[in-house]
């Protein structure tokens, strides 16, 4: 029989409570490390404005994070994508491309979740087409003659085409016998129409249901059988709001987890801080944003190498 002296009770209890304390993580202990979330946004041309709008998302991702959120303005996606990767903001809310770029360039942020399409979609393709009657039928069709991009920098009109076609083999400034610029889709495509151009760069929705001419009317603002797609883009995911990689993973969870409820719970909020996609948020991995990393990686030597700031959903 093991006796037990009584005065030594008290001693055992507490050295067991000290043992199974030092064996949990203390409930706090992340926030030890962040006392304030510094939240990246590009602002525009009236920053006040912008960060009034802003408002109700800062008050919600605040309570929901348990932690006094600031928002720091970025004149474009250039300081925006150097603000992050230096690690003076915590989290930035991006277009494709920047996202692309700021990912290429140091490795050190994840994207948490993308803003959906109305009808659900997360993603939309950049495409080249050509009239109707054209005897093209493939991209190979294309050698020699001309293509009109759209405006320099874009994702979907200029940046993505590009790199996917020369990583195809297909040098554009060689398969091409002229690439010029308009400005967007619209007056891409029309150009082609004119017969002042050959093919012209636009973009469609990552949404069979809508079909490719729809969404080549909806963003050239044409009849769709005016125009025949002879190339489509990988996808091209929306603009994610993303991490640095170093902030606790519980904090990335409460994150994440606000955003994607945030349409539902806080409708407000939402519209603030999302103004083309009206299908709420949807969780996002470093996967879906590859293929643009890979337009960036050759050259991310500098946050200059990032897109301007165009933010809209076509980027052409």
């Amino acid at each position: 029989m093991i006796r037990i002296r009584v005065g030594t009770v008290p001693l055992l209890v507490a050295a067991v409570v000290a043992m199974l304390a030092a064996g949990l993580p203390a409930r706090a202990d992340w926030r030890d490390t962040v006392k304030v979330l510094r939240i990246g946004v590009v602002v525009g041309a009236n920053p006040i404005q912008r960060l009034k709008q802003l408002e109700p998302f800062r008050r919600r991702i605040s309570a929901k994070a348990g932690l006094p959120v600031e928002f720091v303005p970025a004149v474009g996606y250039s300081s925006l994508i150097d603000a992050h990767t230096t690690g003076r903001i915590d989290y930035a809310i991006y277009g494709a491309a920047a996202y692309g770029a700021a990912s290429a360039l140091c490795g050190c942020i994840e994207p948490l979740a993308a803003p959906a399409a109305a009808d659900g979609s997360l993603s939309y393709r950049a495409v080249i087409v050509v009239r109707a009657d054209a005897a093209v039928r493939a991209i190979d069709d294309l050698k020699g003659k001309s293509l009109i991009l759209g405006r320099p920098g874009a994702t979907a009109g200029d940046l993505v085409p590009i790199a996917e076609l020369a990583a195809a083999g297909l040098e554009p400034a060689s398969f091409f016998s002229r690439i010029r610029h308009a400005d967007g889709p619209k007056a891409a495509i029309g150009t082609v129409l004119a017969g002042l151009g050959d093919a012209a760069v636009a973009w469609e929705p990552d949404d069979a249901g809508r079909g490719p001419l729809a969404g080549l009317a909806a963003a050239a603002d044409v009849a769709g059988p005016a125009v025949r797609i002879v190339w489509r883009s990988r996808p091209i995911a929306h603009g994610p709001h993303a991490v640095s990689k170093r902030l606790p993973q519980p904090l990335k969870d409460r994150l994440r987890s606000a955003l994607l409820r945030l349409k539902s719970l806080d409708r407000t909020a939402y519209d603030a801080v999302e103004r083309y996609f009206a299908g709420g948020f949807s969780g996002v991995t470093e996967d879906a944003y590859r293929p643009m990393v890979e337009v960036f990686a050759p050259a991310a030597t500098a946050p200059a190498t990032a897109p301007p700031a165009a933010v809209g959903p076509d980027n052409g």
